[in-house]
């Protein structure tokens, strides 16, 4: 097989994860909402459930580098610092488990359980 044919899977799926955003007119609030989600998911979830640290930083930093092109770096990392602080206080009032349980869920049902090695 040609080298220029050959992927990883982890490279294709970031790359269909940027894609799938890049077609929707996102909104510099709606990239802080999904980096936080994937952000807490990877510090908080991954100690009550099976995560790929790995793969959920990777999504991140696709998610990161499509919101500082369509809206400057400081600008996304401002707004995805708050809504990080926002979302801390909404899982500690939910309670880990719960909230990581309806994540894995929800994550899953968009297509992203791989987030979710036990999938």
């Amino acid at each position: 097989m040609p080298k220029f044919m050959v992927i990883t899977g982890t490279a294709a799926i970031s790359l269909l994860l940027v894609t799938k955003l890049n077609a929707q007119s996102i909104t510099l609030d709606g990239l802080a909402r999904t980096v936080s989600a994937y952000s807490i998911v990877e510090k908080v979830c991954s100690s009550v459930t099976p995560v790929d640290r790995a793969q959920v930083q990777k999504a991140i930093e696709a998610s990161l580098e499509l919101g500082a092109k369509q809206f400057g770096l400081e600008q996304a990392r401002a707004a995805v610092r708050t809504e990080v602080d926002r979302r801390s206080k909404e899982v500690s009032a939910t309670g880990t488990l719960p909230w990581c349980s309806y994540q894995r869920d929800h994550l899953r049902s968009v297509g992203l359980g791989w987030f979710f090695p036990d999938h």
